[in-house]
């Protein structure tokens, strides 16, 4: 299909064809990702050739990067001298990693998300399950959003910073719609009333979390 468009556009306006020559030092080509071995340009675009299928149903099959270890994607991104373009149907967030044990395809998913969000993507990543509930109280608090049909992860986060709960995202599968923060163990680790109360909410909002906090003596 990319190389039916590209025809198309050189029939459409000749003057393009002066980057396909023989004659030109690096002239535009299209390749699968079994082929690009060996070849350079200043940039690359990447195509995922991949979506939902007609039930909006995205499975995880890259072809090639489901053979675990293959290497083939470390090949592919480091083919542009300048700028990588990567483009597709569907977001990483939509794309769970959990549902994976290929390596290519979740280094994939962690380099879609790196271009979408940029190096911070490295500080924001959602860490989740990371353990089990720490205190009965926050089995207690987890059963109120599965009995409304909410997916939830004890031990949420990101790097150090973690929550006791965390909400699944309904849409997007990798991520959190929310991270909960009970006066359980986690809270009571804090080595300073400044950690418990305060830093740990505030860098996760910082970082896109919305965040809720449900006290013992409330609840």
């Amino acid at each position: 299909m990319i190389e039916d468009l590209i025809d198309k556009a050189r029939r459409d306006a000749p003057s393009l064809e002066r980057h396909f020559g023989d004659d030109v030092a690096e002239p535009v080509l299209v390749k699968n990702l079994e082929g690009v071995q060996g070849e350079e340009r200043d940039v690359v675009l990447f195509s995922l050739t991949h979506g939902p299928d007609a039930t909006g149903r995205i499975a995880l099959n890259f072809g090639p990067l489901n053979l675990s270890g293959c290497g083939r994607l470390k090949v592919a991104v480091t083919r542009a001298r300048e700028r990588l373009v990567m483009f597709g149907s569907v977001r990483a967030e939509q794309l769970d990693l959990s549902q994976t044990g290929a390596a290519d395809v979740r280094h994939l998913i962690q380099f879609l998300l790196f271009a979408g969000h940029g190096a911070s993507f490295f500080a924001i990543a959602a860490q989740g399950p990371q353990g089990d509930h720490e205190s009965p109280f926050e089995v207690k608090v987890a059963e109120c959003p599965r009995r409304m049909g909410w997916t939830t992860h004890p031990q949420a986060g990101v790097s150090g910073f973690g929550v006791d709960l965390g909400v699944v995202d309904p849409d997007a599968a990798g991520s959190h719609l929310a991270g909960v923060e009970c006066d359980g163990a986690t809270c009571h680790r804090g080595a300073t009333a400044r950690d418990r109360d305060r830093l740990r909410q505030h860098v996760l909002e910082m970082l896109s979390w919305r965040m809720l906090r449900i006290w013992a003596m409330d609840w």
